[in-house]
């Protein structure tokens, strides 16, 4: 098997428009993957290779991992059937050290979870929890399992061009409502490009964010692609400030900050979707908690073969939902950006799980 060629990211974007039939959702999802080999497996194939320097992560390893002792750049570390479980302690659970772990690292496998409560806990004690943070350029993350965490993985200022592949943002056990990432799935707020691919974040109150106060990050040549992936925004009960925007919410879809020539101001990376199932079944905050709300497309995206997917479906006409006033203004940033925007109920979101699960059996 030939390692991958994983794409960099694109510096010129063209956006085209169209409609084709909902039929095509699931199978344009999983096509990518209805190999031998997964990108996942690519991806593991690659940095399994002989070439680079490997480290197997122990069983008894300690959190932070890894200490921060020096390794080659190009290091491999497999964490395969480790689990990586901070307690109730606001300890990183893995930690690619800035100048310490090396440029070019693989993690390859790993789940990582706590011990708190997942609708009890305080907003706060989530803000302060971080999974997996990334300050190392060039860094491949490879067929991770998070549930119950606050960030899943934020990539700092100095993390740039990285890459994750076949991250899995899920219920460990029967019964669970999802993933239950309180925060952000991915932080990218240093602005950096990177590719996320044949994941499955089934779970986030924030998919990406990407919003710095800081001016020097200036992220308006970096793009971030998303493609061949499934993202459901889960709310839950004791989510950011309860007092003014109730319970049960979820946050962004996107935390993108705005596009503006103003120097002084962070200027966010541009967004490539391609291939991508969005679900959302309640509504995001601050909105009328009495129906369901997307979030803003970042205006400067492009966006193809993408499928919003909501429980109970969008109204007699799928292509023209049904919504009050201000979700239309949602749906108009997705349907003015969007090539083949298609509008579906839970039946393909679930079609395109079990498909995404059955091509990536737990080890």
């Amino acid at each position: 098997m030939k390692s991958p060629v994983i794409a960099r990211s694109p510096r010129r974007l063209t956006t085209r428009r169209g409609v084709r039939g909902l039929a095509v959702a699931v199978a344009l999802l999983v096509a990518s993957t209805a190999t031998s080999c997964s990108w996942t497996g690519l991806a593991t194939v690659s940095c399994t290779s002989d070439a680079r320097p490997q480290v197997r992560v122990p069983t008894d390893h300690g959190v932070p991992y890894p200490s921060q002792q020096t390794y080659a750049d190009g290091t491999t570390f497999d964490a395969t059937g480790r689990t990586f479980n901070t307690g109730r302690t606001s300890q990183y659970a893995m930690k690619i050290h800035k100048d310490k772990t090396g440029d070019g690292t693989c993690v390859v496998g790993g789940t990582f979870t706590t011990e708190y409560h997942p609708e009890d806990t305080p907003w706060d004690t989530w803000h302060d929890s971080t999974s997996v943070i990334v300050v190392e350029p060039d860094v491949h993350l490879v067929d991770q399992r998070f549930y119950n965490v606050g960030d899943a993985v934020q990539f700092a200022l100095n993390a740039s061009d990285w890459r994750v592949t076949g991250m899995r943002v899920e219920a460990l056990d029967a019964g669970q409502a999802g993933g239950y990432v309180h925060d952000d799935c991915i932080e990218n707020d240093g602005m950096n490009a990177g590719v996320i691919r044949d994941s499955k974040f089934d779970g986030c109150w924030v998919f990406i964010s990407a919003r710095a106060s800081d001016p020097s990050r200036q992220g308006g040549d970096n793009v971030v692609e998303v493609r061949d992936s499934l993202v459901r925004m889960q709310p839950y009960r004791n989510a950011y400030n309860t007092p003014v925007r109730g319970e049960n919410t979820w946050g962004d879809i996107f935390k993108w900050s705005e596009r503006t020539d103003d120097p002084t101001k962070a200027q966010p990376p541009r967004l490539l979707l391609d291939n991508v199932i969005f679900r959302v079944d309640t509504v995001a905050i601050p909105k009328d908690p009495r129906v369901r709300g997307l979030a803003d497309l970042p205006l400067g995206s492009t966006c193809r073969n993408v499928t919003l997917v909501t429980e109970g479906g969008w109204g007699s006409d799928p292509a023209n939902p049904t919504s009050p006033a201000w979700l239309a203004s949602d749906l108009a940033t997705w349907k003015s950006q969007c090539t083949n925007l298609r509008f579906a109920d839970e039946s393909v979101w679930d079609a395109a799980v079990a498909q995404w699960d059955a091509l990536h059996p737990l080890g």
